[in-house]
């Protein structure tokens, strides 16, 4: 069944929360399990906005969404602040689609590159966005939005986070 990405309704809304839970479910298997128990960071208020600035999209196959990725712009640069795909629907190309959508949302605003933060070594982290060409960001060079979110990452308490950033 072929993916579909699009930008987000108002009728996905509720439905992106227990894809995020969903997807943090992976994290149990890494260095991080008590991230498959967080709550989900994506309220109604933060959702909303990103329905009306059309910065949120949605991966749906049939009629079942299983997956989305949030977007913002930061001057030239886009930034992919959340991405979240249910271990049910991996390796259905669910994430390379949403990314690409990402990269083609940023091209449209004229960004110059696709940056996000993400874990260095957890597998469908890091080294996932690595395979697509993102690369590792010096942490000396970030941009204020990337350096700001690092740093409340790990006042979260949050380790191994880094920045990386894809040419587009």
């Amino acid at each position: 069944m072929t993916v579909q990405i699009r930008s987000a309704l108002a009728f996905d809304l509720p439905e992106i929360p227990a894809l995020e839970r969903a997807a943090a479910e992976r994290f149990l298997e890494t260095a991080h399990p008590e991230l498959a128990a967080a709550p989900p960071s994506m309220t109604g208020a933060v959702l909303d906005l990103a329905l009306r600035e059309d910065r949120l999209i949605v991966a749906e196959q049939g009629d079942v969404l299983c997956g989305f990725a949030l977007l913002d712009q930061r001057g030239e640069d886009g930034w992919l602040r959340e991405f979240d795909v249910p271990p049910a629907f991996g390796g259905r190309g669910v994430g390379r689609a949403l990314l690409a959508f990402s990269c083609a949302w940023a091209r449209g605003r004229s960004c110059t590159r696709l940056t996000l933060t993400t874990f260095r070594a957890v597998p469908f982290n890091g080294p996932f966005y690595a395979r697509f060409g993102f690369c590792f960001l010096e942490e000396a060079t970030l941009p204020p939005h990337l350096a700001e979110a690092l740093a409340a990452e790990r006042d979260a308490g949050l380790r191994d986070r880094c920045a990386m950033a894809m040419a587009l």
